[in-house]
């Protein structure tokens, strides 16, 4: 698996700091992706409290994947059930991580270059 994740201090309790951190860190993952030449099908949003309280959730993707906007459109789906609990107690962790990894396969293709 490969993950971003970020403690803060102070702790976020706004929801619009929170989904931009989480777009940055789709971005992040999905850079470390397309650098390794592979695509993953499973994201696991982690999410933590000022009591400490970890929660993580999966979804699994369609299709494999190594695009930042689906992972970003993933974890929000997920962050979504948990923002305002959370987002009240203050949020000390959040993170995306991608796993259920496939490397990018190619279709070989004869191409005949003096045909007419």
């Amino acid at each position: 698996s490969i993950g971003i994740e970020r403690s803060y201090e102070p702790c976020v309790y706004d929801k619009q700091v929170a989904l931009t951190n989480l777009r940055n860190y789709a971005s992040e993952l999905a850079e470390k992706l397309s650098y390794g030449n592979f695509f993953a099908r499973t994201v696991v949003l982690k999410i933590r409290n000022t009591e400490f309280e970890t929660i993580t959730r999966r979804s699994k993707l369609e299709h494999a994947t190594n695009q930042a906007i689906e992972f970003y459109e993933a974890a929000k789906e997920l962050f979504e059930p948990l923002a305002d609990s959370f987002l009240s107690d203050g949020i000390r962790l959040l993170g995306i991580t991608a796993t259920d990894f496939t490397e990018a396969e190619f279709e070989n293709v004869d191409l005949n270059l003096f045909s007419s």
